[in-house]
């Protein structure tokens, strides 16, 4: 298989969405692996949206996708762009609690980057599943992959306040503790 250098990774560099989507027949609401993002997130930046006055969001570090479709390349990339709620969850684990996020997509070309105050490992599985109601036909699921540590769960102690038939069946993975020291920065390019 070979390996891309790119400048981002975007969902549409695992598969063709819709496609995909199309081909799924209606009534299915099953999830579709389109491939799989490993890396370490040390930041997140913000940039101009094409599709709106809300800047996208991308985090940072070092990424590596695989498509699990046959013949595409695997990715490595400085940023990814996942799904906006993925990523706004990812940067509130790694941004210094008074950093502010932009209201206002910068200018056109023009980026704000904010550096975290962690390194957090990332890996994760990206599926689509049909969405037959507005917008483009499929929406994304997203499935942190985490070894099942405790002691790197950044929610186990306050997991353990729930009562226990409720905190037995958290259907949510374990997210890993924040690492390291840093500042919010922001640059412009």
């Amino acid at each position: 298989m070979s390996v891309e250098m790119k400048n981002a990774i975007q969902m549409g560099h695992l598969c063709s969405l819709a496609a995909l989507a199309a081909s799924i027949p209606p009534g299915n609401t099953d999830v579709h692996v389109i491939g799989y993002i490993i890396g370490r997130v040390t930041g997140v930046s913000y940039r101009s949206n094409p599709n709106g006055d809300e800047p996208s969001m991308g985090l940072t570090g070092m990424f590596e996708a695989t498509p699990t479709e046959a013949g595409r390349a695997v990715i490595r990339a400085p940023m990814v762009f996942t799904p906006t709620s993925f990523t706004k969850m990812v940067a509130a684990q790694i941004t210094p609690p008074d950093a502010k996020a932009p209201k206002a997509a910068p200018p056109k070309g023009k980026s704000i980057e904010l550096e975290g105050i962690a390194e957090l490992p990332l890996a994760i599985e990206i599926g689509i599943r049909k969405n037959n109601g507005a917008g483009v036909g499929y929406e994304f699921a997203v499935t942190m992959l985490t070894p099942d540590d405790k002691a790197k769960d950044a929610l186990a102690e306050v997991r353990s306040f729930l009562p226990a038939q409720i905190a037995q069946r958290s259907p949510a993975p374990a997210l890993p503790a924040p690492t390291g020291k840093g500042k919010t920065k922001p640059k412009k390019k």
